[in-house]
């Protein structure tokens, strides 16, 4: 784990331009292209991967403690003290279950020190999507939502996971369809810049819609 590096400096203050930078360079490689971005990378697994279905433990919740506890101790029983005797065992949970992981390998590093504890992205994305939502509704959402036949599945004020799928892809749409107006009507070294950019912006703001253009690339990708 000693030679595990990610590129974010954890700096929050930074994380909005880091996020620009991550974003505008993929735009950059698979330009004039832009769309092939939602694409599936092009790979070779190298065979089929390696599936364990393992006993699953009942009658328990991602909240209580001793709930947590009882199915790490059984991942433990399976996978680290018997079986493939792993060293290290990532283990993806909820929100709830993620943060009960984390006070637990604080309490007792000793007794927890082969987990990794991960977020699951489905439950993150999906609240991100709805905070979105009600951010940015009225201004836009809405509007994208309405124009590309999303307004029956995409609400205003929503909690429902169900949905997730449909918030999904609307959200991939309508990131792509703003890079693709942004690499339209700046060059790259300007997108290089997000705070020049936003003062470009805030000195000529435009109509209240995105162009033509944009919209119909936005549907047709719907």
């Amino acid at each position: 784990m000693n030679d595990f590096h990610t590129s974010f400096s954890g700096d929050f203050s930074n994380f909005k331009d880091e996020c620009w930078y991550l974003f505008f360079g993929k735009a950059a490689d698979r330009a004039p292209d832009i769309s092939s971005i939602l694409n599936h990378p092009d790979y070779d697994p190298k065979g089929a991967h390696k599936i364990i279905y393992n006993k699953p433990v009942l009658d328990v919740s991602t909240a209580a403690y001793p709930d947590v506890m009882k199915v790490l101790d059984q991942i433990q029983t399976d996978l680290v003290d018997n079986g493939p005797r792993l060293k290290v065992v990532f283990v993806v949970g909820d929100q709830q279950s993620y943060d009960r992981m984390v006070n637990l390998i604080e309490q007792q590093p000793r007794r927890y020190k082969w987990i990794v504890p991960l977020p699951g992205e489905f439950h993150f994305m999906g609240h991100c999507y709805f905070a979105f939502n009600r951010l940015w509704y009225d201004d836009l959402t809405g509007w994208a939502a309405q124009k590309c036949g999303f307004d029956k599945t995409v609400k205003r004020d929503t909690e429902d996971m169900s949905y997730f799928s449909h918030y999904d892809r609307f959200y991939a749409l309508l990131t792509i369809s703003i890079m693709v107006v942004f690499a339209g009507a700046f060059d790259e070294i300007t997108l290089t810049s997000p705070s020049v950019v936003m003062r470009m912006c805030n000195k000529n703001k435009g109509g209240y819609e995105f162009s033509l253009t944009s919209v119909n690339f936005f549907t047709n990708f719907c």
